[in-house]
């Protein structure tokens, strides 16, 4: 039952953070990834993600495709 409980909570801030990062898309045009981060779907830009990389905030050698492989979902 509790696992039950944290699995609809996760998914109520997945499908969430999906329309977050569509609307953030359709009104700015930038490109949004949704990524789980320690747990919790995030959405960032690309644009946000790759100052993140050039900053050294991931490990060494991540590169933009290997984000995007996963993510939950990337907007158009």
């Amino acid at each position: 039952m509790k696992q039950f409980i944290k699995d609809l909570i996760l998914s109520y801030r997945i499908k969430r953070a999906i329309r977050l990062a569509e609307e953030l898309s359709r009104f700015s045009k930038r490109r949004y990834l949704v990524l789980m981060v320690a747990g919790i779907p995030k959405v960032y830009s690309k644009q946000e993600l790759k100052k993140m990389i050039t900053q050294r905030k991931f490990r060494k050698g991540t590169t933009i495709q290997d984000l995007e492989k996963k993510a939950i979902l990337i907007t158009g």
